[in-house]
């Protein structure tokens, strides 16, 4: 019986832990991809901007806000419903403005509810910092 090769057997040993890690990267990659299926967003757009511009002009006619006024009372290019008409997308703090101008929610605007009243909470600044240090400690007990 001739004596086994030293080179040979951790060759054959790499070869057997190799093959192990694969299989279990392979496992892993499995579970990852159906966690990404499960959680995976859905695929509708939520921002429309031909309803962010119909609605803007709704609101306006509502509260009686003539739209070249508000624009320019804004900053805003007196093309700016144009632009949404043509797929065009509005920057956030723009559409904050507006919204804030014509009083109402950013997501009323955008067609996301039907209620165009804006949920504001009057805090002071102690009470805002405790709703802020709350919050990091509800995240910092996440595992």
């Amino acid at each position: 019986m001739e004596s086994a090769d030293p080179f040979n057997l951790t060759f054959v040993l790499y070869k057997c832990i190799i093959i192990l890690r694969l299989q279990y990267f392979k496992a892993k990659s499995l579970r990852l991809q159906g966690f990404v299926r499960i959680h995976k967003m859905p695929t509708q757009n939520l921002y429309d901007s031909i309803t962010l511009a119909e609605n803007i002009k709704l609101q306006a006619k509502a509260r009686n806000v003539q739209l070249k006024d508000m624009f320019a009372e804004l900053g805003m290019s007196k093309g700016t419903l144009s632009n949404l008409r043509t797929g065009r997308m509005m920057a956030a703090d723009s559409l904050a403005r507006i919204s804030d101008y014509l009083d109402c929610s950013m997501d009323f605007l955008m067609g996301r509810t039907v209620d165009p009243a804006v949920k504001r909470m009057n805090l002071t600044d102690d009470e805002r910092q405790k709703v802020t240090d709350y919050l990091q400690f509800i995240l910092s007990q996440r595992k």
